[in-house]
């Protein structure tokens, strides 16, 4: 009879990334992941004056099998990962983490975005992905016109 040892903390890891995969779905920034058949992976989404960023951390990825799209002020990002273990002839197994298949993240951005000129670049397994803001969606100055007051009311004073 074989004795498995019972190891809390791989439960206890699965459900705070389902709870991390729930709870990110209540931001604007993401969507509820685990009702997908496809996986996550971590990403950073931040704002700048003029554009947004995305930087995705896909790790082993051959760069023809990334996708970036744009529809409305929603990005997707679509990675797909190719299963490269061999089939061990000896042994089995302890753990098996790195997964393979498809991943994918949607992003609605809180603004209009200038489709045509998004870029995106892959790097030491790193994606960033700059989305213009379009120009309706910048925030224009508006200058303040200063007029001198009226001498009768200045002297009032």
């Amino acid at each position: 009879m074989a004795i498995t040892r019972w190891e809390p903390y791989d439960e206890l890891a699965q459900m705070s990334e389902f709870m991390n995969r729930f709870l990110e779905g209540a931001t604007p920034l993401g969507r509820l992941e685990f009702l997908s058949t496809a996986r996550a992976f971590p990403v950073d989404v931040f704002e700048a004056d003029d554009e947004y960023h995305i930087e995705a951390s896909l790790p082993g990825i051959d760069p023809k099998d990334l996708h970036v799209t744009a529809t409305g002020t929603t990005i997707t990002v679509r990675a797909q990962r190719h299963q490269t273990t061999k089939e061990r002839k000896v042994g089995n197994y302890l753990r098996q983490e790195r997964s393979f298949g498809e991943m994918m993240r949607v992003f609605t951005l809180p603004g209009d975005i200038d489709r045509e000129h998004i870029t995106s670049v892959y790097e030491h397994g790193v994606l960033t992905v700059r989305v213009p803001k379009s120009v309706t969606a910048k925030p224009k100055q508006i200058p303040v016109q200063v007029k001198e007051p009226v001498k009768e009311l200045a002297g009032a004073r």
